[in-house]
């Protein structure tokens, strides 16, 4: 029974991850959570829909910040950094809250993304699948040279060191 429960979630995982491209599968999953959160809303006192029942959840399972975030750089194909993912993640049906939404995906990417590693892309802080390796930057050539190598000493350069008294 474990086994076919396990091939049951891989194979729920896996037609997820191909909805997600989808924009009809988004808007869904967007107008479910947006749903949600309005059933969830607490009721006025005035409110006579206090007493209507709410209809169960049906639709797509909610897509948490990990998940959007391991969906959107499955789709870009390259390290993305916080402030991408921050404006790719609605896309999912993902908000980041707060006054400071990079830092709480940072926080939160830091302390449970297991699946997810800050690296450097670019010159620049950015996150990445820790199971992968870094994918090659068409545009820079080489991702892991981050910093312009220094000038050769023996073809001399225009900067001359100060004199030791």
């Amino acid at each position: 029974m474990t086994n076919a429960l396990a091939a049951i979630n891989a194979r729920i995982v896996e037609l997820e991850a191909k909805l997600a491209g989808s924009p009809i599968y988004r808007e869904l999953t967007i107008l479910c959570k947006a749903r949600d959160d309005l059933q969830n809303l607490p009721a006025s006192s005035t409110d006579s829909t206090k007493d209507v029942r709410r209809a169960p959840h049906i639709g797509p399972k909610r897509v948490t910040m990990i998940e959007g975030v391991r969906l959107a750089l499955a789709e870009k194909g390259h390290p993305m950094t916080s402030a991408e993912l921050v404006e790719s993640l609605p896309q999912y049906g993902v908000t980041v809250g707060g006054k400071a939404p990079r830092q709480n995906l940072t926080s939160v990417l830091s302390k449970r993304g297991r699946e997810i590693e800050s690296v450097r892309w670019n010159s620049k802080h950015a996150w990445w699948f820790r199971n992968r390796p870094l994918p090659k930057d068409e545009a820079e050539g080489n991702p892991f040279q981050d910093q312009p190598s220094a000038p050769n000493s023996s073809q001399g350069s225009d900067y001359e060191a100060p004199a030791l008294v």
